[in-house]
Formats: structure tokens, C-alpha cells, sequence
């Protein structure tokens, strides 16, 4: 709905998989391109067969896999083909480490996957799934892309691996222009400077979406009705989600037990919103 009729979306994808989110894009625009990136060689004859079988209109819709895997350089790489990415061998920085008797794959940033396959177009959605190592991808190679803003929206995964590293990450997203959501049951909850809590900063995992902010960004508006719909601004209430509706948990207890529930910090949160 944030698009015209006749838009062409702009998709970019690390983890293709089966290419479940290739095949949607396909089926709700006439105009798409979208890039993939699956290091598993089985996989990516997967996400290879279903994204081309999707297309509908072979003039306007383009659909790109690649057999490579997302990192902070051009290099190549080890990984364990008989298991998920968390196996790839890599160090905290994202870099290819050598491990003899595993098969090769090529190492690239997703800034020179955008030079190669997407300029001069924007990038409408960016989607990481790297088991884990979705922070470094981001920070170390796709810094082109983001600080130049030519990336609307993103959406990645916060990993038990980080050790603390959410607060680091959205900060420097948000100095370059991007305002970032917890998917927090059915609403978005935010994580950047100022709304920012300590304890956001949890030992688990949980998908993180990132929009670009401030003029000319095209969920501005959005956000503030967003939130006055929700009752978080006016009221400083919180609102119950799926996850306090388990039987068995108190409300006042859900953010404990299910630390990708953030309803312990709403009542807070509508506060400060609407101070």
C-alpha cells in the first residue's frame, strides 16, 4: 500500500532459501527485480527454480540468484554443506576463515552485489537472514548502500551470538538516517535512540525492522498514525499482544517469560512518546 500501481520493486536477499518472499514479491507487482543470495548449493537450486517459475510478466519482472554468500569483503570461504549458515566459517567480523575439506564459496558485500546487479536503483527492501553474522553484513558491507540511504527498509535477525551488540547496531543505523522496530508479536516496537531501553538487550533472538527516517521517508506519517491507533501515544497504556493471551502467564510476567515480548516496556514507552 506505501506504493503506486505501476512501481517497480527494488528487493535485495541474503538467505534466499526457497525463495518464499521472491515468489510474494512476484505475485503483488508487475514490475520487480529482485537479487538473491544462498551460499548452500542445494538450496540455491531451490530458490533458483521457484523465483523464475514465479514470474508473471518475463518484460517487467527480473529475478537474480546468486551462489554466494553475504560478508564484510570480496574473499571466498569454507562452509558445512550439510548444515545451516550458523556453520559457515567465519570470524566476529564476518570474514571468511579457511577450513580445509569444505567446499568454496565466493565472499561478497551486498554494496558491490548493488554496484553489479541493481544501480542506480533504490533499494525498496533489504532482507538479511545470516545466521548471526546479520550485523556485520550489514554494519561492515552494505555501508555504501546505507549511509548513501539508498535502502528504504530493511529487516534482519538480532542473534543470542551478538553478546550485546543490538544497542551498538541500531545506534549507528540511526546516525545513518534509519530508525529501527522490534517485530514484536503484532506490532512494532521501536529500539532507536531516544526510545531506547536497557533491557531490550536480551539473551535470544528476534526479528529486527529498520526504515528510513525523516523527510522524504515514506513511512514518516505512518509511524505517528501507527502509534496513535495503537493507544501508545495519549494514554501511555500498554497493549496486550498473542503472547500475553497464553494461559497460565500473568500479563505483568509475559516479558519475562518470552523475551521477544516487549510489553513490560510500553506503559514506559507511551510516557516518553508522549512527553
Amino acid at each position: 500500500y506505501l506504493y503506486p500501481e505501476d512501481h517497480e520493486f527494488v528487493y535485495l536477499d541474503v538467505g534466499c532459501n526457497i525463495a518464499e518472499e521472491v515468489v510474494w514479491i512476484e505475485g503483488q507487482f508487475n514490475r520487480s527485480l529482485s537479487v538473491s543470495l544462498e551460499m548452500q548449493e542445494s538450496v540455491y537450486r531451490s530458490c533458483k527454480k521457484n523465483g523464475l517459475e514465479a514470474i508473471r510478466h518475463p518484460h517487467q519482472q527480473k529475478f537474480i540468484p546468486l551462489h554466494r554468500a553475504a560478508a564484510t569483503k570480496v574473499t571466498t570461504g569454507k562452509y558445512h554443506p550439510k548444515r545451516d549458515s550458523s556453520s559457515l566459517a567465519l570470524d566476529e567480523s564476518g570474514e571468511g576463515i579457511e577450513d580445509s575439506g569444505l567446499p568454496t564459496v565466493e565472499f561478497t558485500t551486498l554494496d558491490l552485489v548493488w554496484e553489479e546487479f541493481m544501480a542506480p536503483r533504490r533499494v525498496d527492501l533489504l532482507k538479511v537472514d545470516a545466521e548471526g553474522w546479520d550485523g556485520w553484513i550489514l554494519y561492515n558491507g552494505t555501508r555504501k548502500l546505507l549511509q548513501e540511504q539508498l535502502v528504504d527498509h530493511f529487516l534482519f535477525e538480532y542473534h543470542i551470538k551478538w553478546e550485546g551488540k543490538l544497542k551498538f547496531f541500531t545506534e549507528r543505523f540511526y546516525e545513518w538516517g534509519y530508525a529501527c522496530f522490534v517485530l514484536a508479536c503484532s506490532y512494532l516496537f521501536p529500539l532507536s535512540p531516544p526510545l531506547w531501553f536497557d533491557r531490550m538487550e536480551f539473551n535470544g533472538h528476534a526479528n529486527i525492522f529498520c526504515a528510513r527516517a525523516g523527510k522524504g521517508s515514506r513511512l514518516s506519517e505512518t509511524h505517528r498514525r501507527f502509534y496513535e491507533g495503537e493507544g501508545f501515544i495519549g494514554t501511555g497504556e500498554a497493549r496486550k499482544t498473542m503472547l500475553d493471551e497464553i494461559p497460565g502467564v500473568p500479563y505483568k510476567d509475559t516479558a519475562k517469560r518470552h523475551p521477544t515480548n516487549y510489553t513490560g516496556a510500553v506503559e514506559d514507552l507511551g510516557k516518553l512518546l508522549e512527553e
